[in-house]
């Protein structure tokens, strides 16, 4: 992709967003000026440079198993250990740093499940086979 340029060079006022390369090796990028003379937009394309950016972090999708990390608390019963409780993702919320997940507990986390979390859970009134956490707490099985 080319950009306008925003410096006024002789060139063909145009300069390459980073990742992108002339896709033929004969085309040259300085065009023997010290600008982009004679490339068009057309003669760009994405290179194998990308592969060597760092991956975007990619949002979990609605029914994807995932299982909590080591250390993680349910925020409303603190003190119950829920390190290795897995389930599925129901619902996402938020994006970015504030992305969190609704998760429904699978059957063998409800079935290990310490009596203290559901009776606390239930005089809170919540469901104990939920619950919404950061995005930083869980991790994707499969």
């Amino acid at each position: 992709m080319l950009r306008k340029c925003s410096r006024s060079l002789p060139c063909t006022g145009y300069k390459l967003v980073p990742g992108l390369r002339p896709h033929r090796l004969n085309d040259s990028v300085d065009g023997g000026v010290g600008g982009l003379a004679g490339i068009v937009e057309g003669h760009f394309r994405r290179t194998d440079i990308d592969k060597n950016m760092p991956a975007k972090k990619t949002k979990l999708a609605a029914g994807a198993r995932i299982r909590l990390k080591p250390d993680v608390k349910i925020p409303e019963v603190p003190e119950v250990d829920a390190q290795g409780w897995s389930g599925r993702i129901v619902e996402s919320k938020g994006r970015g740093a504030s992305l969190q997940y609704i998760i429904e507990w699978d059957e063998e986390t409800e079935a290990n499940m310490p009596k203290e979390f559901v009776e606390a859970c239930e005089q809170a009134s919540l469901f104990y086979k939920m619950a919404c956490l950061p995005h930083t707490d869980v991790e994707a099985i499969d």
